[in-house]
């Protein structure tokens, strides 16, 4: 009996905590700064790679060489 009472008081913190971390991802999800990274990591070299497929002439190797060197430079930056 004790066994199956701690699995249920367990199971009720474990949901209590579920619930705080959903609240406070939907609070940090919604937050400005949130959404400027997702502009700033996601939406602009979606974009930025969308237009440099329409760009006259050998675009294939300037396009790998810009992405490495783009990305060699994102590793040192502050992510908070």
């Amino acid at each position: 009996m004790e066994l199956t009472a701690l699995v249920k008081q367990k199971n009720k913190e474990l949901t209590v905590q579920s619930v705080a971390l959903q609240q406070h991802l939907s609070a940090r999800a919604t937050t400005p700064d949130f959404r400027s990274f997702l502009i700033t990591f996601v939406a602009i070299p979606f974009i930025l790679g969308a237009m440099a497929r329409f760009l006259p002439g050998n675009v294939g190797v300037t396009t790998r060489h810009f992405v490495r060197a783009f990305l060699r430079g994102l590793r040192f930056w502050p992510i908070a």
